[in-house]
């Protein structure tokens, strides 16, 4: 279970806890575990069936994802159970018992939320495993022999470049036309940037880290924890378009305007939390 379920009450507050109400937070919390236990088994199934989906598949990326996406909503609906639970079993013994359910309510909305922040996560992780199985597969298509049309020399492909190539010959100077693969064309989409958000995980947390520490206070929050999120959030995605870089070069021109856009994106989002949270 999380840190913030331990030792959620004071040890006053557990000394006045009657055995009533102990009992039934340590089953709320059992429930709770219970859950979170199933979501992981849930999470860990998916990826290795997905994985293996994409081998008998041949590959075939988007179909894979499409899987994906039709399991997705029963992660949801197992997210549901916590609510429904709540609110027909659990709430109204507890009300029964005193007004200690209020702080359990808060249990539950809080874990609700981290349910939420750890599949986004997690999907984060399914989709660039996947996406990098897909690419070690798809990238040996520029392995292949190439050869110049004029004098059949061996030429090589840029393996960072994902669209039709003009490759020169060294030995005739005839300039020779790669035509790829759609496999290959795939890697220059969702797959490059898959890979690069999973590259960029451990930025990634340190971001989300700086936001919960923002989410998690009462109004005014102070400014050096929106300077701290907001450096999180720079870092993040100066490493995650600079992974992104080193598997499409061709990416490297657009990377201070995509930085750029990025930030704009945070001040948006800042301007307009600032004055909520």
């Amino acid at each position: 279970m999380f840190k913030f379920f331990k030792n959620n009450a004071s040890e006053e507050k557990k000394e006045a806890q009657t055995e009533n109400q102990t009992a039934l937070i340590a089953r709320w919390d059992g429930f709770l575990q219970k859950v979170e236990t199933r979501f992981q088994e849930t999470m860990t199934s998916s990826t290795q069936m997905l994985s293996q989906q994409l081998i008998d598949t041949d590959y075939d990326y988007y179909t894979v994802f499409r899987t994906w996406k039709a399991i997705k909503p029963k992660v949801f609906t197992l997210f549901d159970t916590i609510d429904t639970t709540w609110k027909s079993k659990v709430k109204p013994l507890m009300k029964a018992e005193g007004d200690f359910w209020y702080e359990e309510e808060k249990k539950r909305s809080h874990f609700r939320d981290y349910l939420h922040n750890q599949l986004q996560r997690e999907e984060l992780i399914l989709e660039g495993k996947l996406s990098l199985q897909f690419y070690d597969h798809a990238i040996q298509i520029a392995d292949k022999h190439f050869n110049c049309t004029q004098c059949g020399a061996s030429l090589s492909v840029k393996k960072d470049l994902f669209r039709a190539q003009y490759i020169g010959c060294k030995a005739c100077n005839t300039t020779n036309t790669f035509e790829p693969e759609t496999k290959f064309l795939q890697i220059g989409w969702n797959v490059v940037d898959n890979i690069a958000a999973l590259n960029a995980l451990d930025a990634y947390d340190e971001k989300e880290k700086a936001l919960n520490a923002i989410l998690s206070k009462h109004p005014p929050v102070e400014n050096t924890l929106w300077e701290t999120y907001k450096t999180a959030y720079h870092n993040y995605q100066k490493c995650y378009l600079k992974e992104r870089i080193k598997l499409r070069l061709d990416l490297e021109i657009s990377y201070q305007e995509d930085l750029d856009k990025a930030m704009q994106q945070y001040n948006e989002y800042e301007k307009t939390h600032k004055k909520i949270i």
